[in-house]
């Protein structure tokens, strides 16, 4: 089994390690001993002289966002922002925790998920099995 390393980022000293999956979301730096945080393993760190961009990172991890993807009301992924002012639109926008209207997939009610899923699951149990045409039909031997 593969496993997989996360990137841990500590927003004092303005560096990202690797280290694998914890029960906790939150480890102590390697290089300062300040506490750093897990974010998703699609997040790429930028340069520790960019400070602009830590902000920024800083900010959307302050909202709840933990560079996982996140989808628009037609379940597209949306690209996380470029910089601090756009963040600050995207927070607004897709903030977690917001109602269902920014996930496509949650804009039905539970009630409504549920009917589908038993719909779906009777009709798999009660569809018709085809018969194999395309085998010829057997022809007893009669025997020599």
């Amino acid at each position: 089994m593969a496993r997989y390393l996360n990137p841990f980022v500590c927003f004092s000293c303005r560096r990202c390690f690797r280290r694998s999956a914890a029960r906790t979301v939150e480890r102590k730096c390697p290089t300062c001993g300040s506490v750093a945080v897990a974010l998703s393993r699609k997040f790429k760190a930028p340069s520790r002289a960019d400070e602009e961009q830590w902000r920024k990172v800083e900010f959307l991890y302050r909202h709840g966002f933990r560079f996982q993807s996140v989808y628009d009301k037609t379940g597209r992924v949306v690209r996380y922002p470029e910089s601090l002012k756009e963040a600050r639109d995207f927070v607004r926008r897709y903030k977690p925790g917001k109602p269902a209207e920014n996930y496509a997939w949650a804009a039905e009610s539970a009630s409504e998920k549920k009917r589908a899923k038993y719909q779906s699951m009777f009709l798999r149990a009660n569809r018709k099995r085809p018969r194999h045409a395309s085998r010829p039909p057997q022809v007893p031997d009669g025997g020599s």
